[in-house]
């Protein structure tokens, strides 16, 4: 019976890889997303892949940003063409106050309340951007590793689930050769044959030999068994995984990265904060085994020894894109900027930030692409595309509406009286 007690604790073993009462708790709360990544997950529903559920995320959120957007940029041009407007009056300004400074302030900021005109009125819709900036990096996070760890569960029941069939076998083979071997009668024969010798020694019968024989086999069944189930659960990842064009695992970042990495402590290091918690509950051999499976298949681009998750195409699209954005964005408002330089050093000043942002921007968003999920490198991408589109539309419409706005600027008498 040895044998069967080693394949019986070994099946108990593995049956409980994985599946701690910590683990069970992550894949419940994996089940309760954020808000962003609740939509996202319903649209994964809907469309059956993760990165058309972001494409198409991201085209819903411009469209109902849009208005937004054209609110700024029409803010921006109108406020334009008020400052060329009031550029005689501020000449006036400057030289009836020109030794008077905090006056000429004063009377720069009763000109500008009075015609309305404010330099704050494109903020509102630029800190929206970058607080919907922040959210969807932290959604979009949060939402690949819901996916990683409800890919990691299924291969570790497909795992597990196999190596308890193949132990089963050997199971199954030997306790059908014991009933054989009771039915034939060599059991009597034996235990007769040790009793003519006296009897010494443990008594032994033909099924005992048997299975004394098999339990030198356990480490070599076991490696077996193992064997077969690396190759079902590698097989299963090639599907299970959440793949995009090129791009292995878009879960992962689209760069040098495996598609799954190589250790338990790895695999949780990309997790968001919250499931990091959980990091001591992840068996480190049954990790490995699937790890073992999944690189037996050879999964991604295989550039020397390793195996890339994709092609670095996101990040470079993204740092290109960003880059475009903010160079169509100022080349369109290059007048506007030379006009606001002229009357007002604040714009002059705003102007200059806006040359510096042009190159910090790229490199933040490559930060970006590069380190982190290609979900968010593909939102970046997607985004940027959009914006530039909005852009090239937008602007003859706005143009057309500022031509059409009459002056309503007085030109009074500021000479010294």
């Amino acid at each position: 019976m040895e044998f069967m007690n080693c394949l019986a604790t070994a099946a108990e073993t593995i049956g409980q890889w994985g599946f701690s009462e910590g683990f069970a708790s992550i894949m419940s709360e994996i089940e309760n997303p954020t808000f962003v990544g609740w939509l996202v997950k319903g649209l994964l529903d809907a469309v059956g892949n993760y990165g058309w559920a972001v494409v198409l995320f991201t085209v819903i959120l411009k469209i109902i940003t849009l208005p937004l957007d054209f609110w700024q940029r029409f803010s921006m041009k109108k406020n334009a063409k008020m400052m060329s407007e009031l550029a005689p009056i501020m000449a006036k300004l400057d030289k009836a106050y020109a030794n008077d400074k905090n006056k000429l302030n004063q009377e720069k900021q009763k000109l500008y309340k009075k015609h309305g005109y404010n330099m704050l009125s494109g903020c509102l819709p630029m800190i929206v951007t970058m607080t919907i900036f922040f959210v969807m990096f932290g959604g979009l996070n949060q939402c690949s590793a819901y996916v990683n760890l409800k890919v990691y569960s299924e291969l570790s029941v497909h795992y597990t689930d196999t190596l308890s069939a193949e132990l089963s076998k050997h199971t199954e083979e030997y306790e059908s050769k014991r009933y054989d071997i009771l039915l034939s009668g060599k059991s009597t024969a034996i235990e007769d044959y040790k009793t003519w010798l006296g009897g010494q020694g443990v008594a032994e019968s033909a099924f005992d030999a048997e299975i004394s024989a098999a339990t030198s086999r356990i480490s070599q069944i076991k490696a077996e068994a193992q064997a077969e189930a690396r190759k079902a659960v590698g097989e299963f990842y090639l599907e299970a995984k959440e793949g995009f064009l090129w791009i292995t695992n878009i879960s992962r970042p689209d760069t040098w990265v495996e598609s799954f990495p190589e250790t338990a402590e790895k695999f949780t290091g990309t997790l968001t904060k919250k499931y990091r918690a959980y990091k001591d509950e992840f068996d480190s051999e049954l990790y490995g085994e699937i790890y073992k499976g999944i690189s037996e298949q050879g999964v991604g681009y295989k550039v020397g020894d390793k195996h890339w998750n994709g092609l670095m195409i996101l990040p470079v699209l993204s740092i290109a894109l960003s880059f475009l954005s903010t160079f169509i964005s100022n080349k369109t408002s290059k007048k506007k900027n030379e006009e606001e330089q002229q009357l007002d050093p604040n714009a002059a000043a705003a102007q200059s930030s806006n040359k510096v942002m042009m190159f910090v921007m790229p490199v933040i968003m490559g930060v970006f692409g590069f380190v982190y999920t290609a979900t968010f490198a593909l939102y970046m991408v997607c985004s940027s595309l959009l914006s530039i589109l909005f852009t090239l539309a937008m602007n003859p419409i706005i143009d057309r509406r500022i031509a059409k706005i009459e002056s309503k600027v007085e030109k009074p008498d500021y000479r010294r009286k």
